[in-house]
């Protein structure tokens, strides 16, 4: 099993060296949130990880209250503005929040978001939710799309969760 960790702006600067040194072998940055947070650290922290060895892949903070469409062409612009997709793992949309809307909504919301960068880039993005989020705030219907499971336990989870037999990547 590979690791891996996810950074953003607020984790502060990142000794990539170091990082690769101590075994990690993957990168997901944060690349946007909703339709206007441009993470100002999602280039260099693309650029560092891979001088470093790392692996890298651009995941979008999902807002439930900005339109799907308008967030994944922005997520697109983002990381497009920051030397593109090419090279890099497959995107991932971190969905955390419902904001009252309804399960069906939300999922309709995410599938909308998918469909656009899928189309963008040629190839399935992948979801990032926590196990419970994954049985009881999504319908069960993403089991196609790479699933980045958040649990934190000791030993590899077993699913099936929501829609998902089994996980791509485990953050624990």
């Amino acid at each position: 099993m590979l690791n891996g960790v996810d950074v953003y702006t607020g984790d502060g600067v990142i000794d990539w060296a170091h990082t690769y040194g101590s075994g990690v072998a993957f990168a997901f940055v944060k690349a946007s949130e909703g339709i206007g947070i441009h993470d100002a650290k999602h280039a260099s922290n693309i650029k560092n990880a891979k001088a470093a060895g790392l692996l890298t892949g651009s995941y979008h903070f999902f807002l439930p209250t900005s339109n799907a469409t308008d967030q994944a062409k922005f997520f697109i612009d983002c990381v497009e503005q920051d030397g593109g997709f090419n090279g890099q793992m497959i995107p991932i949309i971190d969905a955390e929040k419902r904001s009252g809307m309804s399960i069906t909504e939300y999922s309709a919301s995410i599938q909308a978001w998918l469909d656009v960068v899928e189309t963008h880039i040629g190839r399935k993005p992948g979801i990032y939710v926590n196990g419970d989020y994954a049985n009881n705030e999504l319908t069960h219907t993403f089991g196609a799309y790479p699933f980045w499971l958040a649990v934190w336990m000791s030993s590899p989870p077993t699913g099936p969760f929501g829609g998902w037999t089994n996980w791509t990547w485990w953050q624990n």
